[in-house]
């Protein structure tokens, strides 16, 4: 749509890292590069167990699926102090905090990721910059330390709350 509307800067790239999920999606993708000539804008590169070189050399992540989990592809992201664009549905867990860790955009409407793509370009350096230094904040919040930490807790809680609820027969 940028490209279409005479709104995509020349030095705009796009990295795709790993395979599209269908053969259908790649054709759709191929036959887009092809009628909007996004051949210099749009690079694919396979699958790799060092995700961290891509992240740090963009200035954004988008992962625009329809559902997501808990998206390490985000977390990994944040981790390099990079915002991400993720779908509403693909922002389940809470992950990006909309305009501070990255964008939330509507699941299937094209029209918005474009809006939000071009907002990100127009965009100073020093805004973008100040979103990294939260990006690498909030990523700590998914550490391992922290997770093992909440889930003791957790389970601690549930511990004392069984135990309160069962006599000791019921527990053996």
């Amino acid at each position: 749509m940028l490209q279409r509307r005479g709104l995509l800067p020349s030095a705009v790239r796009l990295l795709i890292v790993g395979p599209v999920q269908d053969a259908g999606a790649q054709q759709a993708l191929d036959e887009a590069i092809r009628r909007d000539s996004l051949e210099r804008v749009v690079g694919q590169y396979p699958g790799t167990t060092h995700p961290e070189d891509y992240y740090h050399a963009c200035d954004v992540c988008v992962l625009y699926s329809p559902a997501e989990g808990l998206s390490n592809v985000s977390i990994e992201a944040l981790a390099a102090g990079r915002p991400v664009i993720l779908s509403e549905p693909a922002n389940a867990a809470g992950v990006i905090e909309h305009g501070v860790t990255g964008w939330v955009v509507r699941a299937g409407d094209v029209e918005h990721l474009a809006e939000t793509l071009y907002h990100i370009i127009s965009m100073p350096d020093a805004e973008l910059a100040a979103m990294r230094a939260a990006c690498a904040q909030r990523a700590q919040q998914y550490g391992v330390e922290t997770l093992v930490q909440r889930y003791m807790s957790l389970y601690e809680t549930w511990s004392l709350s069984a135990a309160s609820r069962l006599s000791l027969g019921e527990i053996v």
